[in-house]
């Protein structure tokens, strides 16, 4: 009697009893929880500097990254704007952005440097791009 019990039991667990094939867990209206299965694997960290200029400085990279930056001005000096004491969190369109009001005393003109560094679930990554200061 018991087996018989269990062997019932089993049948009416399986897939072809409800009579339709088995649900994606991303489709609701199959009976799925309808939330999006994502790889484990993040995807990767990069940094893009889209401008980069006396005053101003905006990258790209995954959004939630914190992202951290320097500027070398052309007298060897640095910026101390409260901007580069801070990390940044990038934006959900994965944007960042340091601004700094110009001209800066003592700066000298030439070409400067700023350097951005960025982390996220483990990864890092570091770009870097010069500018004029006139």
């Amino acid at each position: 009697m018991g087996t018989g019990i269990l062997t019932g039991l089993v049948i009416a667990c399986s897939t072809g009893v409800s009579g339709r094939e088995s649900a994606s867990p991303s489709d609701p209206a199959a009976g799925g929880h309808g939330a999006a299965i994502s790889s484990a694997t993040p995807p990767s960290l990069q940094v893009t500097v889209e401008d980069a200029s006396y005053g101003t400085l905006i990258i790209e990279t995954i959004p939630g990254a914190l992202c951290g930056a320097t500027v070398q001005l052309p007298s060897g000096g640095t910026v101390l704007a409260s901007a580069f004491f801070t990390d940044h969190e990038a934006d959900a369109h994965g944007r960042a952005t340091w601004s700094y009001a110009t001209p800066v005393a003592g700066a000298g003109t030439g070409s400067g440097h700023y350097r951005v560094h960025c982390a996220l679930a483990g990864q890092s990554a570091e770009a870097s791009r010069d500018f004029v200061v006139p």
